[in-house]
């Protein structure tokens, strides 16, 4: 896929997803967190913390579903303009010219949990994988618009350790880089995601 074929995809993507999802976050600011600083990233692993996020069919996530083959971790949000669904692409790009697009995961966790359930953070990435992986901490549209504030704001707070602990900004974070995590789902290094080169995902060391 060339790089204007791209931007016409991720352009078609995004039209139709603010058709579908019009209840989506649609404001956020600009906002690239920083990274954890290096003697916090030997601490960051793919662990119970993420049971409490959901997936688009409603079930707990279970972390343990992604061992066995490297994981790429990447915080955004589905009505993101730009950076993510650029990020996207080129990630899906890339697994797909590997000749191997099943050897990685790709999880996505929204930073807009009050806003954005899972179910459209998966409709988002199932414009570039229907294998990409949505998760928040509400399951449902329903599950945002169909509770108080205050249930939602309690269900959304519960991510808030996730975002610590990978240097995310909660609500309107922007990420240009990707964690990623090994077979066993430890931290091996963080990468850029928004300049497309076909060796853009990094190896990640054999168990």
């Amino acid at each position: 896929m060339t790089n204007l074929s791209r931007r016409n995809f991720m352009g078609s993507a995004l039209a139709s997803l603010t058709l579908a999802a019009p209840f989506a976050a649609q404001a956020h600011g600009t906002l690239h967190s920083h990274p954890p600083k290096p003697a916090a990233r030997a601490n960051l692993s793919l662990d119970d913390r993420f049971s409490v996020l959901k997936t688009a069919n409603g079930d707990n996530f279970n972390p343990e579903n992604l061992r066995g083959k490297p994981t790429i971790l990447f915080f955004g949000f589905a009505s993101c303009s730009d950076i993510c669904p650029t990020a996207m692409a080129n990630i899906q790009q890339a697994l797909e010219e590997s000749g191997n697009p099943d050897s990685h995961n790709v999880v996505l966790i929204t930073t807009v949990p009050a806003h954005e359930s899972a179910e459209t953070t998966q409709r988002f990435l199932d414009y570039f994988s229907e294998d990409f992986i949505g998760l928040a901490p509400i399951a449902t549209d329903n599950g945002i618009f169909h509770q108080s504030a205050s249930a939602v704001e309690e269900q959304a707070a519960s991510v808030n350790e996730i975002y610590e602990a990978f240097g995310v900004i909660r609500d309107g974070h922007h990420s240009p880089f990707a964690y990623l995590m090994d077979e066993q789902g430890e931290f091996v290094r963080i990468f850029s995601t928004q300049d497309y080169t076909p060796t853009m995902i990094p190896d990640a060391p054999a168990p």
